[in-house]
């Protein structure tokens, strides 16, 4: 399991405001930064200020203002301890490679220190076969959490009969799609965020052969939440627009997801467009294969060690070859 990539926008603007405030002398008395304290709200107001285009200098002002000799002053009313922790190469490769020796650093960064049903799944994502990317350790936390939270067997409506498709992106395994009456659901199994599994009611699939329009209509869509109206609003949205818009998937379609609050879908709650294409054909699924890939989503796969182990040397073997070649 690695940590892939590049922080988007939104992270490294988080972040940075994080070091500002902890150069000009904040220092939060619970340590490490909780969400909702003042300087996670803080740093999450300067994030969506970077990430809209505007300036974030009049809510940076409080910690970068210097007094008369030059020096940066603390902003009032802060204590002790660092406001962020950073996690240390050794323990992000220790978090990669052997999950026996998770520092207490590392525990306590995931929250997961008293919570052994947490640390398996951990364990067990980092044993398994499917090479996990995590963008940060906030996902990483959250995904824990969330597999630590689901049953051990599988849902009712995880099954080849209830399986209407899957989408595909590139480099990733297929995420499953499930409907049975007003109960949909979703088994992700390779994400930025981490694995998922969700139920929910009152979804609507809306599907698009033209990425653009994906686009214009998820526009509309957060438009119409903001308004707080629901599909009636979209709709006619929508048509304003021309969008050639269908609830029935068909291969290779663009896949976007809109949860209302109700069965009378008078308000959006959320959205979502899917990173993949959709595939309907869905033939080399059966229950057994649901059940696995569920187990695996929720780090509870029997993971051969030996099978995983045998991989891992057949890659260094292939990597020799390759150095050997070049």
């Amino acid at each position: 399991m690695v940590f892939g990539g590049k922080p988007d926008l939104r992270t490294a603007a988080h972040e940075a405001a994080h070091v500002v405030q902890q150069r000009a002398g904040a220092r939060p008395s619970g340590g490490i930064g909780k969400d909702g304290d003042a300087h996670e709200r803080h740093a999450d107001a300067v994030a969506d200020a970077v990430v809209a285009g505007r300036s974030a200098e009049g809510l940076l002002d409080p910690f970068t203002a210097t007094n008369a000799a030059g020096q940066r002053t603390r902003a009032e009313g802060q204590r002790s301890n660092a406001v962020q922790r950073t996690v240390s190469a050794k323990e992000t490769k220790m978090i990669q490679t052997q999950i026996k020796k998770l520092t207490p650093g590392i525990k306590q960064e995931l929250g997961i220190e008293n919570k052994p049903e947490a640390q398996k799944v951990l364990r067990t994502w980092i044993r398994s076969n499917t090479k996990h990317e995590f963008k940060d350790f906030d996902a990483l936390k959250k995904a824990v959490r969330h597999a630590s939270k689901q049953p051990a067997t599988r849902p009712s409506l995880f099954t080849v009969q209830n399986l209407e498709f899957v989408t595909k992106a590139d480099a990733r395994e297929a995420t499953l799609y499930f409907m049975k009456g007003d109960l949909s659901g979703r088994i992700r199994q390779q994400h930025p965020s981490g694995p998922k599994v969700e139920q929910e009611s009152n979804k609507v699939d809306y599907c698009f052969n033209k990425r653009e329009d994906l686009k214009a209509f998820e526009k509309l869509a957060k438009k119409t939440r903001r308004k707080g109206k629901g599909e009636s609003k979209l709709k006619r949205l929508a048509a304003e627009k021309q969008l050639n818009i269908r609830t029935e998937p068909a291969d290779e379609d663009y896949h976007f997801e809109v949860t209302y609050g109700d069965k009378n879908k008078k308000k959006i709650e959320k959205t979502h467009a899917s990173g993949g294409r959709i595939l309907t054909d869905i033939s080399a699924y059966d229950d057994d294969t649901i059940s696995s890939i569920y187990l695996a989503a929720i780090g509870r796969e029997k993971v051969n060690r030996n099978r995983k182990r045998k991989g891992e040397n057949e890659e260094q073997k292939s990597r020799k070859r390759q150095r050997t070649a070049d």
